[in-house]
């Protein structure tokens, strides 16, 4: 009886444990990102007034993975480049704030850039009417690419920042190439 006693609390144990473990992973990995990976804070400017833009939509990004996918696939990449770069899919805010000397509007958001392999991202816009999609497409054209998707019932925009106009910011695909995002390239590539 005692041998079955010891037995389910060691079971117990090991159940409570693997619990804990799942609630505290995505704290764990945070903990990791910000330590591999210091925050870096980027303005990008729009041709648009704040309150224009404010009354448009929200803005949000997506963190991809760390590192291109082209790099990731390569059979020379190391094995914790690899786990640096699996994928993340952490969504974060974007400020619209407005232009020092002026009452255009930028956008303001803080990734973490990984030193070595770079940060995937796309930023997106979250429209509060819509109505304003022809706008706000117009208005996105002066930083960003002609890849601007429409999705979720033509609520969310998605864009790409152009390399011309943003040079540590490359337009990456993915492995499919179906889908294109943003790389900010690591601090020793600028």
């Amino acid at each position: 009886m005692a041998f079955i006693r010891r037995s389910m609390g060691k079971l117990l144990i090991a159940i409570l444990g693997a619990v804990i473990g799942i609630i505290l992973q995505p704290y764990f990995e945070e903990l990791q990102i910000s330590l591999s990976a210091p925050r870096e804070t980027f303005r990008i400017p729009i041709s648009a007034k704040l309150d224009e833009l404010e009354a448009l939509a929200g803005f949000k990004y997506i963190l991809v993975r760390f590192g291109s996918d082209e790099f990731l696939g390569r059979p020379s990449t190391g094995s914790g480049q690899r786990e640096a770069g699996k994928l993340r899919l952490r969504y974060g805010s974007v400020a619209v704030a407005k232009a020092d000397g002026g009452d255009a509007a930028v956008l303001v958001f803080t990734l973490p850039i990984h030193g070595e392999l770079g940060t995937q991202f796309k930023l997106f816009a979250v429209q509060k009417s819509p109505d304003g999609i022809a706008k706000l497409k117009q208005v996105l054209e002066g930083c960003c690419t002609e890849e601007i998707t429409i999705t979720a019932a033509d609520l969310e925009l998605w864009f790409l920042l152009k390399r011309e106009k943003y040079k540590r910011f490359a337009v990456e695909p993915t492995a499919d190439g179906k889908i294109l995002n943003n790389l900010v390239m690591p601090p020793h590539a600028r």
